[in-house]
């Protein structure tokens, strides 16, 4: 849609330059006899005459003649310009100017009707038209064109510029979102770059507590879980985590062995906590469990956390014990589990 638009106007400007170069170059040359006076203190017989010549075009016009019709005889009294003269019936006039006018006063003898007065107009060039009325004498067409060509751009200026400015206005709003995302992104890189350490301890899941309004309680590079030690007795893996508190109301844990998709169809009978309460600015141990008779791969296997703080929760954490080095040291006593 957008190409045929641009070839539209792309041929709307073309035709238009070719509008305004043909206006220019146009012949514009007219008669008006605006006035004939039947009386005159001065002559008995005859009309006194008023012949105007206008030159409305942007070249000058030479060999400027108005024929009067030969039946009739007339009298050259006055004009505006030098160098008019009449030979017999015929005015001649060398150049006329363009843009401009000349007013000329003849006598004629005989009779003759005010409407039916039809001199002929010609010029080297060009052949002129008579009106009977100024107003109704055509503008310069140049002038003309581009006064229509102003008032079209103008049109146009108000019917585009609203939705270019709302266009513009929206790209630069979506550049700026762009802009704001990808800083924001920036920030949230180097905030999580922070807390890398944890992804060497075997947690996943760490964007969930950088974006909730837990993670406001901690300073930087703080969390509120950490992985104290881990024992394996026979087939029975134990992992002692503290849970940290720093906020104004009671914590709630819930920690529990699970496993992936993997092995989602897999139970683990252990130890496990639910809403254990870790009292404001306090912590409190806890311990965990897993029986280690199914045969599973251990990198599938994760301790879920949850916690809930005041009327929130934190979902998705994950601490996997084959990435734990803690835990990895206990694993690592007995054959009988699969490679980790």
């Amino acid at each position: 849609m957008e190409i045929f638009l641009k070839f539209g106007v792309g041929i709307a400007a073309a035709l238009f330059g070719a509008a305004i170069l043909y206006a220019f170059r146009m012949r514009q040359l007219y008669l008006l006899i605006p006035r004939m006076f039947s009386h005159c203190a001065l002559f008995d017989k005859g009309k006194l005459v008023e012949i105007k010549v206008f030159n409305r075009g942007n070249n000058m016009e030479e060999g400027v003649e108005i024929v009067i019709p030969p039946e009739l005889k007339c009298e050259l009294l006055a004009s505006e310009l030098p160098g008019i003269e009449l030979q017999k019936n015929i005015i001649k006039i060398n150049r006329l100017a363009q843009k401009s006018e000349a007013s000329i006063l003849i006598l004629i003898e005989g009779e003759i009707a005010e409407n039916n007065f039809c001199p002929s107009l010609t010029s080297k060039l060009a052949k002129g038209r008579q009106f009977k009325k100024q107003d109704e004498i055509p503008p310069n067409a140049g002038s003309a064109i581009l006064l229509i060509g102003l008032a079209l751009a103008f049109v146009s200026i108000m019917f585009y510029a609203p939705n270019k400015y709302f266009e513009y206005q929206k790209n630069e709003e979506e550049r700026e979102r762009k802009e704001f995302l990808a800083q924001e992104e920036k920030q949230k890189a180097l905030i999580r770059a922070k807390y890398s350490y944890l992804d060497e301890m075997g947690w996943k899941g760490i964007d969930n507590y950088i974006e909730s309004g837990l993670s406001k309680a901690y300073s930087e590079f703080e969390f509120p879980l950490f992985a104290n030690s881990a024992k394996l007795e026979g087939k029975v893996l134990s992992m002692s985590v503290t849970a940290i508190n720093k906020t104004a109301s009671i914590l709630k844990v819930t920690a529990y062995f699970q496993s992936t998709e993997k092995t989602k169809n897999i139970s683990f009978r252990g130890e496990s906590v639910f809403d254990l309460e870790v009292k404001p600015m306090g912590s409190k141990e806890f311990v965990v469990s897993m029986n280690l008779d199914n045969l599973i791969d251990m990198k599938e296997v994760f301790l879920g956390v949850s916690i809930k703080y005041g009327n929130d929760f934190l979902w998705g954490l994950q601490l996997f014990p084959s990435n734990n080095e803690v835990a990895n040291k206990a694993l690592q006593q007995t054959s009988d589990l699969p490679p980790l």
